[in-house]
């Protein structure tokens, strides 16, 4: 950033510790502290201006924001928001429960596939230890092992059959692995033993609680419940509300009466360490298919704001396609968030520390999509078999041959190095000295006292070993002896200029570059 931009924040609400409001009106907090840049508008302006894109807005729309801004579709969800102090002290046991992530029927098709690809393997071994220990031609035999007796076709191509095999049952190992590692770091603890703990309120509980007297309510704001909330809640019992509209003491008098249950929003658990007794706060459980859940649950409704000058009505019809995606349909936030969303499929709730993973959100792997994804890695196995059938086809082909000859040709050869002084200590630091038979060296140090006929017999008589493979020579040493290194035109051993530490690299120099750029016509690189 330049020394005169300034950083623009925009809050609303309780930001704590981040940025929130004093007592004397100004910001303080965390973000106050560190840069005095701070303008203190919101976010509307901001977006005006065009320092922020969009904002997620759920206040009210005032008769002046269409004017100003884009206003995308609305958007609905319905939030869950009654908590409790931690009252794991209170119930010192725990469940022992086991958890699995595939059914039992996913997991006994997974442990024949296994136990077919072992048996296979078995069979296939026994092919090779009978074609390698007996002098057998293309015929039928029959051979027993441990009373067992196998009739087949032993032939000198059965080798290949005995490495698809082999093949094929690894195939059936890595894919097993691959799907169980998968589904156990979706989020879930699988085939593992877990304590989990026994102390967060269920939905079903929090309502007993409240229609025996157990338990009591209270919220920020009076008369925050409608007749059909308020009889889904107490029933026939009559309503106990307590209300504090002083955010810190709601959250002081929870911590501190164990038998209350707050209605708030998630973000004033932020503020909890203003408190002089602070706590561990618990959310209500709450379970799939909860009848009248819905009753009490807070719906939200959201509008994205773009400025009306920095986009277009085009862009804004595009918000609203995916918006329409984003939200196909209503879902209890506490309920879709881990399930549905793959960004947060390892996301884990700081009010669910040591609580261990809730049946609500667990989903065990079916035999279907266990079908489903041996139907997908279908055209996989196909192209591992056409790879395989094409290895085995080709192992006699005159480019396999050629191949192989390279290989041999090229089998315990060497390197030589000429150059200056730096370069080839560096070399044979790393291990590329030797001398032959004959206790001829593969390097030669090159000083102001060698002459231009040594560089020369040194290069022919490297070019002449068999031994040697590759020759490295410092590009302004080769200067020296050109029209010898031009001479050499044979593929091995192969000559590669090098730059040293006072002569840098320069390509126009190098006669195997020249050389390939005269094969090809520029114009194919175009």
């Amino acid at each position: 950033m330049r020394s005169s931009d300034n950083i623009t924040l925009g809050f609303g609400g309780w930001n704590y510790p981040y940025l929130y409001r004093g007592p004397s009106g100004l910001p303080v907090g965390f973000m106050a502290d560190n840069s005095s840049g701070i303008e203190c508008d919101g976010v509307l302006l901001a977006i005006q201006q065009g320092r922020i894109l969009t904002s997620a807005d759920g206040s009210s729309l005032t008769g002046f924001r269409p004017r100003l801004f884009h206003i995308s579709a609305p958007v609905y969800y319905t939030a869950f928001e009654f908590f409790e102090a931690d009252r794991g002290g209170e119930i010192a046991s725990a469940d022992l429960v086991f958890f699995t992530v595939f059914s039992i029927p996913a997991l006994c098709l997974l442990l024949a596939l296994h136990f077919i690809a072992s048996f296979v393997q078995f069979l296939s071994g026994i092919l090779e230890a009978a074609n390698d220990n007996r002098d057998v031609k293309s015929s039928f035999r029959n051979f027993s092992f441990q009373d067992f007796t196998v009739t087949t076709q032993i032939s000198e191509s059965g080798t290949p059959l005995y490495h698809g095999f082999k093949s094929l049952t690894g195939v059936v190992y890595v894919l097993g692995i691959t799907v169980t590692v998968y589904y156990h770091a979706a989020g879930f603890r699988g085939n593992a033993i877990d304590f989990r703990h026994g102390g967060k309120t269920s939905f079903s509980d929090f309502i007993t609680g409240l229609r025996s007297g157990g338990r009591r309510l209270i919220t920020m704001e009076e008369n925050a419940f409608d007749e059909q909330e308020l009889l889904t809640l107490f029933g026939s019992a009559t309503p106990t509300i307590l209300n504090e509209p002083d955010q810190a003491t709601l959250l002081q008098r929870l911590c501190d009466e164990q038998n209350l249950v707050a209605m708030m929003e998630r973000n004033m658990i932020k503020s909890m360490s203003l408190l002089e007794r602070p706590c561990q706060v618990d959310n209500i459980a709450v379970a799939s298919g909860t009848p009248g859940l819905q009753n009490v649950g807070v719906q939200i409704m959201q509008n994205y704001l773009f400025a009306r000058n920095l986009t277009s009505k085009r862009m804004i019809e595009d918000v609203n396609q995916i918006l329409l995606r984003m939200y196909s349909q209503e879902r209890i936030e506490n309920l879709w968030t881990k399930r549905y969303l793959t960004a947060l499929r390892n996301y884990e709730d700081p009010l669910e520390e040591d609580l261990g993973v809730d049946d609500d959100y667990f989903m065990p792997m079916s035999l279907l999509r266990l079908e489903l994804l041996f139907f997908i890695t279908i055209p996989g196995w196909i192209l591992s078999a056409l790879v395989f059938v094409f290895e085995v086809a080709t192992a006699k082909s005159p480019v396999s041959r050629v191949l192989r000859v390279m290989a041999t040709h090229t089998k315990g050869k060497i390197m030589a190095v000429i150059g200056d002084e730096d370069t080839v200590v560096g070399f044979l630091l790393g291990g590329v000295g030797e001398l032959n038979k004959a206790r001829k060296p593969n390097y030669l140090i090159v000083d102001k006292n060698t002459t231009v006929t040594e560089i020369e017999e040194a290069f022919k008589t490297f070019t002449s070993r068999e031994d040697i493979a590759i020759i490295l020579i410092n590009q302004h040493i080769a200067e020296q002896i050109r029209f010898t290194v031009d001479q050499h035109t044979q593929s091995i051993p192969a000559v590669l200029e090098i730059p040293s530490k006072e002569a840098p690299y320069d390509p126009s120099k190098d006669s195997i570059l020249n050389r390939a750029r005269g094969l090809f016509n520029p114009e194919d690189f175009r």
